[in-house]
């Protein structure tokens, strides 16, 4: 399936679909932590992108990577250069960083999402896993840190986005 094909697909209530590598997947709605999660990470970035406007964080966008993927971000940031607001369709391209809450996917989906994003231009993947209160931390060249634990839990919610552009 390419990309075009994809966008003709009826909407799906209450399913994130996405496609990668041509295959489509869905996932069933996320539990509420997942969703408290990408809501305290979104004002934290927000927070930072008030005080140093170099980027905007964007909640559950989708980006075009190709003609055959197609990946739904929970949260990403996209430096403000690179926001146009005459784009029509899919922002095309990977997001600066990307920003995953992990609730329901398969870890083979999840490598080749992190994959996808860094392949096409993502600086970083911020993997958020709520119920081990974990966050792995996926960097373009292949550098990639985990924390874990409520004092690392509580940094990483504060790092600043533009670390990061």
């Amino acid at each position: 399936m390419n990309v075009d094909e994809f966008l003709d697909l009826p909407d799906v209530e209450a399913q994130c679909v996405e496609l990668i590598a041509g295959d489509l997947t869905t996932t069933p709605p996320a539990p509420f932590i997942h969703e408290l999660v990408k809501s305290r990470v979104m004002e934290a970035l927000i927070c930072e992108v008030t005080q140093n406007p170099v980027a905007m964080v964007l909640p559950g966008t989708t980006y075009q990577f190709d003609e055959h993927s197609a990946l739904h971000a929970d949260l990403s940031v996209v430096s403000a250069e690179r926001i146009d607001p005459s784009i029509e369709g899919l922002f095309p391209g990977a997001p600066d960083l990307a920003i995953e809450v992990v609730s329901d996917e398969l870890a083979g989906e999840l490598n080749a999402k992190i994959g996808l994003y860094l392949k096409h231009g993502s600086k970083a993947v911020w993997v958020f896993y709520p119920s081990q209160r974990h966050v792995a931390v996926h960097q373009a060249g292949g550098g990639s840190s985990n924390w874990t634990r409520a004092r690392r839990w509580k940094i990483i919610m504060c790092c600043p986005a533009s670390a990061f552009l």
